[in-house]
């Protein structure tokens, strides 16, 4: 069983052109394949886009890392002159990472236009540019927020002229340190 979930692209784009004096229209690329291929609703004021998009709860999955910082420390046993700094694990340790891995299903088998392309290569784009991979999916009280490290496509199901009508998107996320939030 499939679930509904949602997934808000922040764009950067604008600000990055505004920044760097460029023209906006030279990162228009990932924008037209984004603003076309995913078909979800514009949030201006935010500079972002939340698209709605099935999912399989059992598929959220998380994964953490520590990194123990390394300091150098004196050896006491001998004397001062004769002491030779030697590498330790010290804790605390640095901040770790936390990703999240979240498999979506675009599914067109029930419509005419059956052509699950544009919302792929929708995804694709924003993984693409580095103005877009900022993220957060939102599902009933749960919100995670973060970048998007990855992406894998599986089309599982073709019409008869080969046009992609099921597709599955495994997404992975580098969680920011106050995502995860409930309610």
């Amino acid at each position: 069983m499939t679930e509904t979930a949602y997934m808000e692209f922040y764009d950067y784009r604008e600000q990055a052109a505004m920044q760097s004096g460029t023209d906006s229209q030279i990162l228009g690329q990932t924008g037209s394949v984004l603003n076309n291929g995913l078909m979800g609703k514009n949030n201006a004021a935010s500079e972002s886009r939340i698209i709605a998009v099935q999912f399989q709860p059992s598929s959220l999955q998380f994964q953490a890392s520590a990194q123990a910082m390394s300091c150098f420390r004196g050896d006491i046993s001998k004397p001062a002159d004769e002491g030779k700094e030697r590498r330790e694990n010290a804790e605390p340790a640095s901040p770790g990472n936390l990703t999240m891995s979240v498999s979506l299903i675009f599914d067109r088998t029930i419509y005419e236009d059956s052509d699950v392309t544009p919302q792929v290569e929708g995804f694709l784009a924003a993984v693409r540019s580095p103005f877009t991979r900022q993220v957060s999916f939102n599902w009933g009280e749960l919100y995670y927020k973060g970048r998007i490290t990855g992406i894998q496509v599986s089309y599982e199901m073709f019409t008869g002229s080969g046009v992609p009508m099921r597709a599955k998107m495994d997404i992975t996320m580098a969680l920011s340190d106050t995502s995860a939030q409930i309610g």
